[in-house]
């Protein structure tokens, strides 16, 4: 076992007349002793492949690629060797297996290539986690699934034989898998087996396998009862949501699988229930029962939780970052921000004003900006300041930092979260004629249209998710007009009532967008640190900059994984996490160096 990690036993080599590769994603080959997935090529690969199943023959059956290509007898690697005849069109048949090639020649299977799964936006090989736990003790066999007994809600699920029929310890298992797996990795449940039910071919029957029931050894707290009614209502409404029994004060929410979905849900109960009106961001510093209840027990704490200022992150001895929402205009997504950054480091966040309903929205981006300013300003009066937003919040923050700098305050970074600025598509600043506009609408289309031929599936998921916000915000602005509202509700002989009617969301959304159309951007005297989305889903005339070079000194680009809306989504967060502290580490030790040599002469 020590000589083959993987416990996998060899499966040797081809047969005569069968080719095997081993490919990546982009259908080159992997290198010996590196997983690929196997693709088989010979004579036994029927070249239309299914009868009369078009769909599944084009994605079984691919051309072989040019680079595979060899016409003769040799070929310098012995596990590609080709001898399909010349001027054909040659197929291979993907299996959907994953293996290696082992230094000896020999083939050896690791698993299947659809182990692979997503899990609020963070790819996961199942077999790495199941190979985890074959290292630890007294492990005989582990099977890791992801179960959905709550609707949106998945989670991993660990299933393990034990030798000897020793009793699995969840609690212990957790801590162990924590010290070599990233914490997204680690299964929520451990459920001991004395056997796996099985298919008829000898497989694991996945479907058999029993729901998880969580028990207190999966979780890192020891159990603490409800005490108040507050505590035990919350308790009851969160294991509802989360579909955990005996959910303790000192349980973390994001511990038991909660995630933003999730909490939308929970907070429109518990505001049902209790009559408490909180925010999701509520849940970034109080993600226990036994914190929530505390500060719901307090009304003055309850107003503050409206506070536009939010702490993701308070602990630490760094300078803090303040990050702006986007268009979406919760924060919760920059938890990921506060979970995979330095320890060290603060990081805030800005919600927008109005969104308990109580505050009318600000629509001048301005008075939006000199709004926030004035909350940082009120916590961290002297600086320096690093300020960043994210999407339409890139805006507002390029305005904060102007009004900072013209108060006298020093900008360490200012940081645009994959904004771009296009400014002929707000009131103020189009000064195209109608060719310059049609040929702008011209390239757009063509280039959506390539892009969509080239990328389909991610293409579609993002015009899906944009035409759902248009169409939100069209149905509201139909609400917010008297003469629309009224010809719409004209057979009720109903009357909007704006207070009754409107969603507080979409105010401030509707209020945003006033902002945006009506600002005029002027320059920035200083550097902007710009995080660019790797992935691109909308046409730009300034791909490298997004159109910022007109409107500051300097811009330093740091390229991020991900599209405009998955910039945060499991690994691309804690991949853009880490390139955000560095950006922070290298300003502010400028700054320190700085100072240095001036105190030293």
């Amino acid at each position: 076992h020590a000589a083959n990690e993987t416990a996998y036993e060899p499966v040797g080599r081809p047969i005569n007349n069968v080719q095997i590769y081993l490919l990546d994603e982009f259908l080159q080959p992997v290198p010996i002793g590196v997983a690929g997935e196997v693709y088989v090529g010979g004579v036994g690969v029927a070249p239309n492949g299914y009868f009369k199943r078009t769909a599944l023959t084009e994605e079984k059956f691919v051309d072989l690629p040019e680079s595979l290509r060899v016409f003769g007898k040799n070929n310098n690697n012995d596990f590609t060797k080709n001898i399909f005849p010349k001027n054909k069109n040659p197929k291979l048949y993907r299996t959907g297996d994953i293996a290696r090639y082992l230094p000896n020649g020999d083939l050896e299977y690791l698993r299947r290539a659809d182990g692979q799964v997503k899990i609020r936006g963070f790819r996961i090989e199942l077999g790495e986690i199941e190979s985890a736990i074959s290292q630890i003790e007294n492990v005989a066999e582990n099977v890791v699934v992801v179960r959905e007994d709550q609707k949106d809600n998945k989670v991993l699920a660990a299933y393990v034989v034990m030798k000897n029929g020793a009793a699995v310890d969840g609690h212990f298992f957790k801590k162990t898998l924590k010290n070599k797996l990233p914490e997204y990795m680690v299964p929520m449940a451990f459920v001991g087996m004395p056997s796996f039910p099985l298919t008829a071919t000898l497989k694991v029957d996945r479907k058999k396998l029993p729901k998880p029931d969580l028990t207190r050894n999966e979780l890192e707290t020891g159990y603490v009862a409800p005490r108040t009614e507050m505590e035990k209502t919350l308790a009851e409404i969160w294991s509802k949501t989360l579909g955990v029994p005996n959910i303790g004060v000192n349980d973390d929410f994001f511990e038991l699988g909660g995630h933003s979905l999730i909490a939308v849900g929970m907070m429109a109960r518990i505001e049902k229930i209790t009559g408490k009106n909180l925010p999701l961001s509520v849940l970034l510093e109080n993600a226990t029962i036994k914190s929530l209840a505390s500060l719901m027990e307090d009304d003055k704490k309850v107003e503050k939780t409206w506070d536009s200022l939010i702490p993701v992150k308070s602990t630490g001895s760094k300078p803090p970052i303040y990050i702006v929402h986007g268009a979406g205009l919760h924060v919760m997504l920059f938890n990921v921000l506060g979970n995979f950054m330095d320890k060290e480091q603060p990081v805030y966040a800005l919600q927008a004003k109005g969104l308990n309903g109580e505050t009318e929205p600000l629509d001048r981006m301005e008075d939006i900006a000199a709004h926030y300013v004035s909350e940082i300003l009120k916590h961290n009066p002297i600086g320096p300041y690093a300020v960043a937003g994210y999407s339409f919040g890139g805006l507002i923050a390029f305005e904060m930092a102007k009004q900072l700098k013209a108060q006298g305050k020093e900008i360490a970074l200012l940081g645009m979260f994959d904004t771009i600025v296009q400014p002929y598509i707000t009131k103020k600043m189009d000064t195209r004629n109608t060719r310059q506009k049609i040929a702008d609408r011209f390239k757009k289309t063509t280039w959506d249209i390539a892009n969509f031929i080239k990328n389909p599936k991610p293409n579609y998921e993002y015009r899906a998710y944009n035409l759902k916000k248009r169409i939100e915000r069209w149905k509201y602005k139909r609400l917010e007009n008297p003469k629309l509202n009224q010809k719409f509700n004209q057979n009720q002989n109903q009357k909007f009532n704006q207070n009754e009617a409107v969603d507080f969301l979409k105010k401030v959304d509707s209020a945003n967008g006033r902002a945006y159309e009506n600002y005029k951007i002027t320059p920035y005297d200083g550097t902007i640190h710009l995080f660019r989305a790797k992935e691109k889903r909308f046409y730009l005339k300034d791909f490298e900059y997004l159109g910022w070079k007109p409107y500051c000194k300097e811009i330093i680009v740091n390229e991020v994984g991900g599209d405009h809306i998955k910039l945060f989504d499991g690994k691309n967060g804690e991949d853009f996490a880490a390139i955000l502290q560095r950006c922070l580490d290298e300003e502010f030790g400028k700054r320190d160096r700085c100072l240095f040599k001036l105190k030293t002469g």
